[in-house]
C-alpha cells in the first residue's frame, strides 16, 4: 500500500508484527528508497521473523533520511545499506539478540549521535578488518553523542583476524578499541571524535574502559563534557587519561562494585563540576 505513496513527509513506523511466508513476495515497502521527503525511520520487529536479513535489506531508505531507529532486529548481520545513508545525524540500534557485527559507520559525515544497547553478541562495531580503515582521517568527524550500553561481548571497533579463523585474543582487540576512541599520543587521528560531548559505556569487557598498559591520551576529546561509565563489575581502577578531558563537567560512575581508587590525575579536571559514584 506504500508503494505509490513517495510523498510521505516526516516519520514512518514500520512494525514487524506476523510472520512473512514470503518475503520476497509479501513485502510492500521495497521502494522506502524513492521516499526522498521521510527524515525519521522506525523498524521494529516483535518476533523473530526468519528472513530477517533479506527483510531489511528490503526496507533501504533514501539517503536523505536523518533519523533511523531499528528495535527488535535478529538476524546475524545489518544490511550494508546503512553505511551508504549519507545525511544520517541520529542512529539508535536496540535489542539485536543475534547481530555480530555492523557496516562501517565512522564515514558518515553528519552523524551526530549514535545508540548501541542491547546488542548481547555483538563483538566489533565494524565489519571491516583494521588494514581497510586505519588510513582513515576522519572517524566520525560530526558525533557528539555516543552511547554503549549492555553489550557484553564488545571486544573491539573492528573486525580483526583474531576474529576471523584464529583463536580469539583478547587483548588484543581491547587495545584496538582504545586505540579508535582514545587515540595514543603517537597517533595522527586528531580529527578523531573531535566533536564528542556525551559519552556513556556501560555493560561492556571492562578491559574496553581501562588499557592494562601504555599511557593513553585523549587530547582529541576536548570538548567532551559528561563520561558515563556503569555496571562495569570487574573495573577495579580508572585509567589515567581521566585528567586529560579539560571539558569534562559531569562524571558519573555507578554500579562498579569492584572499583577501588580514583587515578590522582582526577586533580586535573579543572572543568569538573559534578562527580556522581554510586552503587
Amino acid at each position: 500500500e506504500l508503494n505509490g505513496l513517495n510523498n510521505l513527509r516526516g516519520t514512518l513506523d514500520i512494525k514487524i508484527l506476523e510472520q512473512l511466508e514470503d518475503t520476497n513476495s509479501n513485502c510492500d515497502v521495497k521502494n522506502l528508497k524513492e521516499k526522498q521527503h521521510l527524515e525519521k525511520l522506525e523498524l521494529t520487529w516483535t518476533h523473530q521473523e526468519g528472513h530477517d536479513e533479506m527483510l531489511l535489506d528490503s526496507l533501504q531508505p533514501h539517503p536523505n533520511l536523518k533519523i533511523l531507529k531499528v528495535y527488535g532486529y535478529t538476524g546475524v548481520t545489518f544490511s550494508s545499506w546503512l553505511s551508504s545513508i549519507k545525511n544520517l545525524v541520529d542512529i539508535t540500534l536496540m535489542g539485536f539478540d543475534r547481530c555480530n557485527h555492523l557496516p562501517p559507520l565512522s564515514k558518515l559525515p553528519f552523524l551526530e549521535s549514535l545508540r548501541l544497547c542491547g546488542m548481547k553478541d555483538l563483538e566489533c562495531i565494524s565489519d571491516r578488518d583494521i588494514s581497510e580503515e586505519v588510513s582513515n582521517l576522519s572517524f566520525f568527524p560530526s558525533l557528539k553523542f555516543l552511547w554503549i550500553r549492555d553489550c557484553p561481548n564488545l571486544k573491539g571497533w573492528w573486525r580483526s583476524a583474531s576474529m576471523t579463523g584464529h583463536q580469539h585474543n583478547m587483548t588484543s582487540n581491547s587495545k584496538l578499541f582504545q586505540e579508535t576512541i582514545f587515540p595514543s599520543s603517537s597517533s595522527s587521528s586528531s580529527s578523531h571524535l573531535s566533536k564528542l560531548n556525551y559519552m556513556g559505556i556501560s555493560e561492556i569487557l571492562p578491559d574496553v574502559v581501562s588499557p592494562t598498559d601504555g599511557e593513553w591520551h585523549l587530547n582529541c576529546l576536548t570538548h567532551l563534557e559528561t563520561l558515563l561509565i556503569g555496571n562495569c563489575e570487574n573495573l577495579k581502577t580508572l585509567p589515567r587519561w581521566i585528567g586529560n578531558l579539560i571539558s569534562l563537567k559531569q562524571f558519573t560512575i555507578y554500579n562498579c562494585l569492584n572499583l577501588k581508587s580514583l587515578p590522582d590525575e582526577m586533580r586535573d579536571l579543572s572543568s569538573l563540576q559534578t562527580l556522581e559514584i554510586c552503587n
